[in-house]
């Protein structure tokens, strides 16, 4: 996620370059040349020990240890370098901004193991959101529990959104990492899940790939119905027909760079600042969708959004502006029910 709004994680055109003089840096032990290529809040994940900020840590931790690189190329929005440390096979992601590298992650492969990206739908009704509940009844439980019966091996899954109880999703991805990669894997998993899950894809990713991390844009979509229908009451909310060029001009003011404080669970722990770049509604047939298109969201901020703009539109009025401007002001935002709410959409 984020942590303000003037950093880009994508790649642009001096990525490779960057990348390249990194490399030579630290074949060469040019300690002092590498720092020069590292933004001064910089981070660095070193096989999963927790991260490290600034160029300082970030070198000091890199001087460590002796590479020999093997090569490097473009996934996703990011560089993967091959090297060696010793005998030791080892991955590294470079997430790069315009002018400085802003991310580096180093991992080891497991030996003999791959790491699967899964794609799948679900209705959320009758689960306890997608993370693993102690007692059960959490998709991410079910889900493990059919790899395990598969591979008979202990293993975790990881997700891009940890959906909450009762919401759905058209496109979930999450990723595990497995001993083997047979044939149909997505058929053979999808046969032991309940009709209500259903995953329909399964590839082999480079061991750096992070189906939460390296999302780029999640999109999301609540759906409004105007009269009651039995076969839908789990999938939607019935609500009265609105005034959609009036809901758009509600939508708009969340569209940008804005702390969401006041739109989710407080916690002063977590960083609350997003980028939504898409706020919109429209008509589908005899419905209403109030679709979100961002860099990511916090627990419960979709819901909050949805719930309080259809209050402020019910009771004419307009508080959304202030709630944005001023979002350490104790408010308490109006929540929509999650049984409308669908993970749309995943970009990476």
């Amino acid at each position: 996620m984020p942590s303000d709004c003037g950093i880009d994680g994508g790649r642009h055109g001096a990525g490779d370059g960057m990348v390249s003089h990194l490399i030579e840096a630290w074949q060469s032990n040019d300690w002092p040349k590498l720092a020069t290529l590292l933004a001064h809040d910089c981070a660095l994940s070193w096989f999963e020990e927790g991260l490290v900020h600034g160029p300082d840590a970030v070198v000091n931790r890199l001087s460590e240890h002796p590479v020999s690189v093997q090569g490097f190329e473009l996934y996703l929005s990011y560089t993967i370098i091959k090297l060696r440390m010793g005998d030791r096979p080892v991955l590294v992601k470079v997430v790069t901004s315009i002018d400085a590298v802003m991310l580096l992650v180093v991992v080891a492969p497991p030996p003999g193991h791959h790491r699967i990206r899964f794609t799948m739908a679900y209705d959320g009704s009758r689960y306890r959101g997608f993370q693993r509940q102690p007692q059960g009844g959490a998709i991410q439980n079910v889900l493990e529990a059919a790899l395990v019966k598969l591979f008979k091996h202990p293993l975790s899954i990881h997700a891009a959104s940890r959906t909450d109880a009762g919401v759905h999703a058209r496109k979930q991805v999450f990723h595990a990492d497995l001993p083997a990669m047979p044939n149909h894997l997505a058929d053979l998993l999808d046969r032991m899940l309940p009709d209500d899950l259903h995953v329909y894809g399964a590839e082999v990713v480079p061991h750096v790939f992070h189906s939460r991390y390296d999302a780029r844009k999640k999109t999301y979509r609540y759906r409004l119905i105007h009269q009651v229908d039995p076969f839908l009451s789990h999938q939607a909310l019935v609500h009265q027909k609105l005034d959609v060029h009036r809901l758009n001009t509600q939508l708009e003011l969340f569209v940008g760079c804005h702390d969401f404080r006041a739109f989710t669970v407080r916690n002063d722990k977590i960083d609350t600042v997003r980028t939504v770049y898409a706020a919109r509604a429209f008509s589908l047939g005899d419905e209403t969708i109030i679709e979100w298109i961002g860099d990511g969201f916090l627990r419960h901020m979709v819901r909050m959004m949805v719930g309080h703009v259809l209050h402020d539109l019910c009771h004419d009025v307009n508080t959304v502006h202030a709630m944005l401007a001023e979002p350490l002001k104790p408010r308490r935002a109006m929540m929509a029910p999650a049984k409308g709410l669908y993970l749309h959409d995943i970009e990476y």
